[in-house]
């Protein structure tokens, strides 16, 4: 079928019509190299969750997630987690950790060299939603609960001025 149109189109001899004859090659060669096959979308498999007896939550990292103001510590194989924040003046910093047995939790904000921070744990949300603080920047506190824990650092209005700056915010928890 292709020959007998570029055979046609060849008896067009005149130059308006050479214009005709190379769009309509063009078209056909196009066209010829399509394929028509037709797909059909796939449905995802959904695997449904399998119930285990406990509630499994995933693990906290030491790396920034999100907004740059979110900390996830990770308590692997050692009872201390330390993480290098950067605080913005009037943001607050959010740290979350998961408690499994720990009974008390000692936390300690501390600066680089040379600098003078204004950043205190201002409050604690516990696993049941319950709030405590404020605290300093050097307190052992007390874990009623085990879960998710977000600890919420900001600069201590009453005694200093806002600040922008790193701190680094260790955290320890003891049986």
């Amino acid at each position: 079928m292709l020959s007998r149109v570029i055979d046609i189109v060849g008896e067009f001899t005149n130059p308006h019509t050479m214009i005709i004859r190379y769009s309509l090659i063009a078209a056909l060669l196009t066209l010829s190299s399509c394929s028509y096959g037709v797909s059909t979308p796939t449905q995802p498999v959904v695997t449904p969750p399998v119930a285990t007896g406990t509630v499994v939550q995933p693990p906290p990292t030491n790396i920034a997630t999100g907004s740059t103001d979110e900390y996830r510590l990770s308590f692997t194989n050692t009872n201390t987690g330390m993480v290098t924040v950067h605080h913005t003046t009037g943001v607050k910093t959010h740290v979350y950790f998961v408690n499994t047995d720990a009974k008390t939790a000692h936390v300690v904000v501390t600066f680089p060299a040379g600098t003078q921070g204004n950043l205190r744990w201002s409050q604690v949300v516990m696993p049941d939603g319950t709030m405590d603080g404020p605290f300093g920047q050097d307190t052992n506190y007390n874990l009623a609960q085990t879960g998710s824990y977000e600890l919420i650092f900001h600069e201590n209005m009453m005694s200093g001025d806002p600040w922008t700056g790193d701190a680094w915010i260790m955290i320890t928890l003891q049986k």
